[in-house]
């Protein structure tokens, strides 16, 4: 996966466990000019996608070309219960149940929710967004040391697929060994 899709997709997936339920990602020209370069989407354009079909799909996501890059989606207001605090989005509920919940506060506007601490509130959806920071996005696309093919773990870690060579961070033996991996 390349970085700049990497952190893209990192993003997507913040947007997510924040609450968000993302419904498009909004890019900057120069970012866009950059995924064309992508390994996996000039694969999808060579076999005859058109670009913005090629990007979509390497996204799952429908884009937008704009001003800067970011993650936009519905997200319940407020965030939080007026009460005790509790975050109203669980990330351990399953992404199908929020759909449903946003939908249905679309479609009937604001609704009483009833919080676990057993207070009442009013619970509505609306337009967030989370910007996507491309500071620090790796630039590498062959391996340095014999050009061949690497593949990236983050948006900034990679290895090559021929001759070993890595940026990785190195392990830390005293937390495997707590952690016992050793």
């Amino acid at each position: 996966m390349g970085a700049l899709r990497h952190r893209i997709m990192e993003y997507i997936r913040k947007a997510q466990e924040s609450g968000i339920l993302p419904e498009r990602v909004i890019l900057s020209k120069e970012t866009f000019k950059k995924l064309l370069e992508d390994e996996m989407i000039r694969k999808q354009m060579e076999r005859g996608n058109h670009p913005a079909t090629a990007i979509t799909n390497a996204l799952g996501l429908p884009f937008e070309i704009g001003e800067k890059d970011e993650v936009v989606g519905k997200g319940f207001v407020p965030e939080r219960c007026p009460h005790c605090s509790r975050a109203i989005f669980n990330p351990r509920v399953r992404l199908n149940d929020i759909v449903r919940i946003v939908r249905y506060l679309e479609r009937f506007g604001k609704q009483q929710m009833i919080c676990t601490c057993g207070k009442i509130f009013v619970l509505d959806v609306e337009e967030k967004r989370l910007e996507i920071d491309m500071r620090g996005v790796s630039t590498l696309t062959k391996c340095p040391q014999c050009g061949g093919p690497i593949k990236f773990l983050t948006s900034t870690e990679a290895f090559c697929l021929r001759c070993g060579w890595d940026n990785l961070k190195p392990l830390d033996a005293k937390k495997l060994k707590e952690k016992r991996f050793i």
